[in-house]
């Protein structure tokens, strides 16, 4: 009797897990097929682009940050964001607003060597912004991130499913692992579904958690700041400029932030803007995970010069470490090249079990109308 509701058992979670597979799963691989193309963006977009990406000046100097961005408020119009290379090789990205047109946001790529405008277009309007856009929030918004963070969610139960049904009995891992080359075809490609699932059950699901993470960073960071430690936000009595020196603010804001975090190299400035009339720097230190921008974060009252807030990697407890590993982890770039290199294989494995899933679901639907076709034969 107990192995009979064991049998039954184990064929409703089966339909359940084809059917809701064949449903969901189309989902599942077009977010992970978008995610393994953002794991190198930046290097699709530079190939795509390369007049905007190619640095023309021979100088390895670089020229001041606040006279890059002089330049292209005196070309262009005011400046809301400045991203500034990783090495000497890069380029300055800004992103502007069209002085002619202020509705129009520009993205203006700027040769750090000698200040030059290599180029402009229309803010996150490539392909590759798209498709970012579509892996983070289906470009639906807010309503869009709810749908990919519950998509997630969903991720985990289907994987959890699957590891149930594939758990094999006490001696079987072995052959629950083994592909065999020279069976059917229908049998292989059920093999392979097994033999991938495996290794998806546990990355997916940390790429998944990561995912939800972001997508739902109010109720994380509350929920992590009620188990974890945090470090409480630090306050300076330090002043980057004198009301008398605000023409030269940015300037000296970058100096103000270069003398807090004296070994961080600033990767990205927040310009004032209506909502927040603050210079917020973001300075990346040697080692750290997040390569792409910085988590040392400096403050500044545009109107008084006065240091508002400091952040750094020095004060972390556990609470914003782990907060702070959900990117990096995600992307893959907290372990280099090898480590985007991993995460864009594990984008593929959704895709890979969609198409095995939807090949097991036919071959059997055509077994099981083959079988009845033939006994219809024989009843006649």
């Amino acid at each position: 009797m107990r192995k009979t509701r064991r049998q039954t058992a184990r064929s409703l979670w089966r339909n359940l897990h084809l059917g809701l597979g064949l449903v969901a799963g189309l989902g599942f691989a077009f977010l992970g097929v978008t995610g393994s193309l953002l794991v190198f963006y930046k290097e699709i977009d530079a190939a795509l682009n390369p007049a905007l990406f190619t640095r023309q000046s021979s100088s390895g100097k670089s020229a001041a940050i606040a006279a890059l961005a002089a330049a292209v408020v005196r070309d262009i119009g005011p400046v809301l964001r400045i991203d500034l290379p990783a090495d000497s090789n890069g380029v300055v990205r800004i992103q502007a607003r069209r002085r002619s047109v202020p509705q129009d946001l520009l993205e203006v790529f700027v040769d750090p060597g000698d200040g030059q405008i290599l180029g402009t277009r229309p803010w996150r309007s490539n392909i590759v912004a798209v498709v970012y856009d579509l892996h983070y929030s289906l470009l639906a918004g807010r309503s869009g991130r709810d749908i990919v963070g519950f998509a997630g969610m969903g991720l985990l139960l289907s994987l959890a499913r699957g590891l149930y049904l594939w758990w094999p009995r006490a001696g079987g891992l072995r052959r629950a692992l083994h592909v065999k080359r020279r069976a059917p075809f229908a049998r292989r490609v059920y093999d392979i579904h097994k033999s991938a699932g495996l290794p998806a059950v546990v990355l997916l699901s940390v790429s998944a958690l990561s995912g939800i993470a972001m997508e739902f960073p109010e109720t994380t960071q509350a929920i992590t700041h009620t188990v974890l430690p945090a470090a409480s936000s630090q306050t300076s009595s330090r002043t980057a400029f004198a009301d008398s020196e605000r023409d030269s603010a940015l300037a000296a804001a970058i100096a103000e932030a270069r003398a807090i975090v004296p070994d961080g190299r600033i990767r990205r400035i927040l310009m004032p803007n209506a909502t927040a009339n603050t210079y917020r720097l973001y300075l990346r230190r040697p080692g750290e995970m997040l390569r792409s921008s910085g988590l040392n974060i400096v403050t500044i009252d545009a109107r008084t010069g006065e240091v508002t807030e400091v952040k750094t990697t020095r004060a972390y407890r556990a609470a914003d470490w782990f907060l702070a590993w959900q990117f990096p982890l995600h992307n893959g770039e907290a372990f280099g090249v090898a480590g985007r290199l991993a995460v864009f294989v594990l984008g593929l494995l959704p895709a890979t079990l969609y198409v095995t899933g939807l090949l097991i679901w036919y071959n059997k639907r055509y077994a099981r109308k083959r079988s009845e076709d033939a006994r219809r034969l024989r009843l006649q």
